[in-house]
């Protein structure tokens, strides 16, 4: 008994099986929103605001404004390396019938730079937003807006809060601190 074996060009099928696995699990971005934390701290503003200055120049970044009696600080946005970006964000494509992450930053990265295209970075933006309370104490509402990007295509992302959480709790630490 003889049979017979039709062999498809690779590129027909190597489509024809992207296109089934795209129609079995379509992908959706799902872009991130501003991540905010308001949080209240028991001590005036005009001790907060100047901690948060030295804590976010200790931490490389770059202000843009600083209105002290507006409670405003406004920072250059912060740039990323792909991998990193695991650890702050997440990755916006999902697959649109159980919402589950694609890939992570780190797979995708190293996918592009194995194509031999651009890797990804991802950057930050940062606001801080001090006012005072009635009781003396002063509250810190800390905005932060990601992007990512693979040097074709821009997308906002969704913080994992790590980044924001942290730069609070040195804050804190900071604030806490015995003075020299």
């Amino acid at each position: 008994m003889r049979m017979r074996v039709r062999i498809l060009p690779l590129a027909a099928s190597s489509l024809t099986l992207l296109l089934a696995l795209a129609c079995a699990n379509p992908v959706t971005l799902k872009p991130g929103k501003p991540h905010v934390i308001d949080v209240p701290i028991d001590l005036p503003r005009d001790r907060v605001f100047p901690t948060i200055v030295t804590v976010m120049h200790g931490e490389q970044y770059d202000v843009i404004v600083v209105e002290q009696n507006l409670g405003v600080l406004r920072l250059e946005p912060k740039v990323f390396e792909g991998p990193v970006m695991d650890n702050y964000c997440l990755f916006p494509a999902v697959y649109t019938k159980t919402g589950m992450r694609v890939s992570t930053f780190t797979e995708y990265h190293q996918d592009r730079l194995k194509q031999g295209k651009q890797g990804i970075t991802g950057r930050v933006a940062l606001n801080y937003l001090v006012t005072d309370r009635q009781d003396g104490g002063t509250n810190v509402n800390l905005r932060s807006a990601w992007e990512v990007t693979n040097g074709e295509q821009m997308v906002a992302c969704e913080s994992t809060g790590r980044l924001e959480e942290g730069l609070i709790d040195a804050i804190k630490a900071q604030l806490l601190a015995p003075s020299a």
